[in-house]
């Protein structure tokens, strides 16, 4: 369930990013917000508070990371009508992928996905 959380967290974030519409763009941003705030309430419906040991914290936090890497770029490129592989170039993160293969870039992204999945479920 937390991966389904953490999913709909990226897209909201990368299509409130990529909506130019002023309207749109406060609306995903409000409910991206929205989604973060209401995230310990499930977390504790969830798990009831056990899964704030650290080891734990820290492995949502690595899961979180691993899915947005593969997840944001290509959401935002859908919805902006970018090439899906499409990398920018102001940010320091975009000047970085940009020296890499883009089939380099794919397999980490699916790699980034599979090691998400995984420690999702052990």
């Amino acid at each position: 369930m937390i991966l389904v959380a953490f999913v709909i967290l990226i897209v909201l974030d990368a299509v409130g990013d990529a909506v130019k519409s002023k309207p749109q763009k406060h609306l995903f941003e409000a409910l991206h917000i929205l989604g973060w705030l209401m995230l310990p309430v499930f977390l504790y419906q969830m798990y009831e508070w056990h899964w704030v040991l650290f080891p734990d914290f820290l492995e949502m936090i690595v899961i979180y990371s691993l899915l947005r890497y593969f997840l944001f770029d290509g959401v935002w490129n859908a919805i902006r009508r970018q090439k899906i592989a499409y990398i920018g170039s102001t940010s320091y993160y975009d000047k970085i992928l940009s020296q890499v293969h883009p089939s380099f870039v794919l397999y980490t992204k699916l790699l980034a996905a599979m090691v998400a999945v995984a420690l999702t479920f052990t």
